[in-house]
């Protein structure tokens, strides 16, 4: 979200954030993972909006194991993307890669958003021996 688009924007950032702050540390949860990158295409429908591809680079010695990404279309009312437990579930598993999708729960003026959050988690991990 850019600025303040939605009179709530202020209030679901700042209660997003104390999530993230009051969630365990990621490296308390996978003390072997050593680097963390997620790669972010938002879709609607087929089509992959450009301005919502991204890559977030996770400092992993600091980073909280939440994993909570905002729905961008402004008009998305109580939407987003809570992604916790299917990333920590696939890091739990030394998994390597992965990927999964996510469809938005908020609601438009339209209707449902239809905006599915689509993510490649890349991780790794200490050497074992």
């Amino acid at each position: 979200m850019r600025g303040s688009r939605r009179p709530d924007a202020p209030n679901r950032t700042h209660e997003r954030w104390e999530r993230e702050d009051t969630a365990p540390r990621l490296l308390d949860e996978l003390p072997a993972l050593t680097g963390l990158k997620i790669e972010f295409v938002e879709r609607t429908g087929s089509t992959a909006l450009g301005a919502t591809r991204h890559v977030r680079h996770v400092q992993v010695a600091t980073a909280a194991a939440h994993f909570e990404v905002p729905c961008n279309d402004s008009d998305c009312t109580d939407g987003g993307h809570e992604l916790t437990a299917e990333i920590m579930r696939g890091l739990a598993r030394n998994d390597g890669s992965f990927s999964g999708k996510h469809a938005c729960s908020g609601i438009t003026k339209a209707g449902p958003c239809e905006r599915v959050l689509e993510y490649t988690v890349h991780a790794e991990f200490e050497k074992k021996g």
